[in-house]
């Protein structure tokens, strides 16, 4: 199972809210616009998913994680683990992981029941092991970790 590392998923925009002035986005905590549209293209609804993407972003990587708490527990299926994937995806696209970050794989071992497995982990580039426990796929404990 893939646990990400919460100190991986990053959030540098603009300070909300983002507000439309007639195709110019704005936000109280910044002088200049974030982005002007162009006046022959600009529509309502273009504005209002640009200004709706910080709060978006925060809570698909809320959302990230509460999926691979709930992936052991629940028996998802290929459909879920497309829609995992997918988020996964998008959050990255969106800069909502630090560029800085790489996989681990190991020997992990369960503190509470003594399970050993293969894991892997997404991590910071600067950490040798894993911040955060693994949760183990025969107690479904959060007491995983580098064996």
């Amino acid at each position: 199972m893939i646990k990400t590392d919460p100190t991986m998923l990053v959030y540098n925009a603009t300070e909300q809210p983002w507000t439309d002035d007639y195709g110019v986005i704005v936000s109280p905590h910044r002088e200049r616009a974030i982005c002007n549209l162009e006046p022959r293209d600009y529509k309502i609804e273009n504005a209002m998913l640009i200004c709706a993407a910080p709060p978006l972003l925060k809570v698909a990587q809320k959302l990230l994680l509460w999926m691979e708490e709930c992936m052991a527990a629940c028996d998802f299926n290929q459909d879920d683990m497309d829609l995992y994937h997918e988020l996964r995806q998008t959050i990255r696209t969106a800069g909502g992981f630090s560029s800085e970050t790489h996989w681990w794989q190991g020997p992990c071992i369960c503190h509470a029941c003594g399970h050993a497995w293969r894991g892997v982990v997404e991590i910071p580039i600067e950490s040798t092991y894993p911040q955060v426990p693994l949760e183990c796929s025969e107690c479904h404990q959060m007491t995983g970790g580098p064996a």
